[in-house]
């Protein structure tokens, strides 16, 4: 209705002033035009160079009504004044508050385009926090698999030396000798003979079974010690390689997952920074085209007080 009634208007200025028509009837389109734009405008739509150069036209349609007047030096009529009226009033229930919308709406991208840049910083906080719990991790399965392997070393050694205790039972054994005796059957002492070696057989078989006895102890007791140590050090061979193996696993998760974080960081900035300075332009030419605008709409508003005055 209040598009209808600026181009009524401006068909009534036409009768009231036919050497103006042709102009006043460029006049009404270029309303409807802006009219047009700033509804679009309230609907969310983004300023634009038409909606400037919408308003350009405005002013200047608007300035060479006024200086027509001020020339003939006569009042502004009735009609000119609705007309006058419904543009005043288009601009202040229309443009003003698209204008004002326009800065909330430009104010709401930068905040959401720094937001995006807030968010890949908080996003590497959280990363590093989690990267720095699998370092701290993979480092204490590190001591624990450094000191596996020291008692590992420690009960080699204790192997190879009960090993050694094992193998030397045999070395250097000095066993009984048998008793070297001869006999002289000419002699009459043929039988006390016989009875002295009996004798020293005797002895000689009882020293080697104590010795057999002494050497079979000192072997099972060296064999036992052997046995125990090389078990003791293969049961710890497989947990140091269990704790190499977990060691091993949570440093290169560590690892790449601190690669993985640097990576995202980098690729949020960079997708970020673009949005960012994507974002920029388009705001700082918006808001050129604003204040652009907003000079337009407020000479317009001064030449309507400047007829509204004359008419009084």
């Amino acid at each position: 209705m209040q598009i209808k009634n600026i181009v009524l208007g401006l068909a009534v200025a036409c009768v009231a002033q036919a050497s103006q028509c042709e102009q006043s009837a460029a006049n009404g389109k270029v309303l409807l035009q802006a009219s047009t734009r700033a509804r679009n405008l309230q609907r969310g739509a983004v300023v634009s160079e038409g909606t400037a150069a919408a308003t350009d036209l405005m002013y200047t349609q608007v300035k060479t009504m006024a200086t027509d007047i001020m020339k003939a030096k006569r009042e502004p009529s009735a009609e000119e004044m609705k007309w006058l009226d419904s543009i005043q009033s288009y601009i202040e229930q229309n443009q003003t508050t698209a204008m004002m919308q326009g800065h909330k709406d430009d104010q709401e991208l930068m905040d959401n385009a720094v937001a995006g840049l807030v968010g890949c910083e908080t996003d590497l906080q959280t990363d590093t926090a989690s990267v720095a719990s699998k370092k701290q991790g993979a480092t204490q399965l590190g001591d624990d698999h450094a000191l596996c392997r020291s008692e590992e070393s420690a009960l080699e050694t204790d192997a190879s030396s009960k090993w050694s205790a094992l193998t030397s039972v045999y070395d250097n054994l000095q066993a009984p000798q048998a008793p070297n005796f001869s006999f002289d059957l000419t002699g009459d002492d043929y039988l006390a003979q016989i009875n002295e070696f009996s004798s020293k057989m005797d002895l000689f078989l009882a020293e080697s079974n104590e010795f057999a006895k002494a050497v079979n102890q000192s072997y099972t007791t060296a064999k036992n010690a052997y046995e125990k140590a090389a078990a003791a050090l293969l049961q710890k061979q497989g947990t140091c390689n269990n704790t190499q193996i977990a060691f091993e696993s949570s440093f290169c998760h560590w690892a790449d997952e601190a690669r993985s974080a640097g990576d995202r960081h980098e690729q949020c900035w960079e997708r970020g920074t673009n949005s960012f300075d994507v974002t920029k332009s388009a705001v700082l030419d918006s808001a050129e085209q604003r204040k652009h605008e907003y000079s337009a709409v407020q000479k317009i508003l001064c030449f309507l007080k400047m007829l509204r005055e004359r008419q009084q």
